[in-house]
């Protein structure tokens, strides 16, 4: 998705300049892209002081994201849109799905900060 509001592909050619592009292996191209594409995620998580041990930023296609949305946290679009949910979901250490919670509602939120003391309790 990042890459389909943020041309990093066009972007990231014109940083390196058209000789220096020119003149780089396809491996070398990919691998500078995808370096470029992390500077980008970096840069946007210290511009909103997301501290990386408690951010995780996920980058993909659309179809790759939407398909994790869906089918794995079962969290639908807004508006068709693929956005930022209007729910948190805690998961467990097993990966297990313990529950939904709307981020506008105070007391969803309360609900949340017990579930997660009871979640980070569970040894296993």
């Amino acid at each position: 998705m990042l890459n389909e509001s943020f041309d990093t592909q066009t972007i990231g050619r014109f940083t390196v300049g058209r000789a220096y592009w020119g003149s780089a292996s396809p491996q070398q191209q990919q691998e500078f892209l995808s370096l470029y594409e992390t500077q980008v995620v970096n840069a946007y998580a210290k511009r909103f002081q997301a501290d990386p041990t408690n951010w995780h930023f996920l980058t993909g296609s659309r179809a790759d994201l939407r398909k994790l949305s869906w089918d794995t946290f079962h969290l639908s679009d807004i508006g068709g849109a693929l956005e930022h949910s209007t729910r948190f979901v805690l998961i467990d250490r097993k990966g297990q799905i313990r529950g939904y919670y709307e981020t506008s509602d105070t007391e969803s939120i309360a609900k949340l900060l017990d579930d997660i003391q009871t979640v980070t309790k569970e040894t296993t």
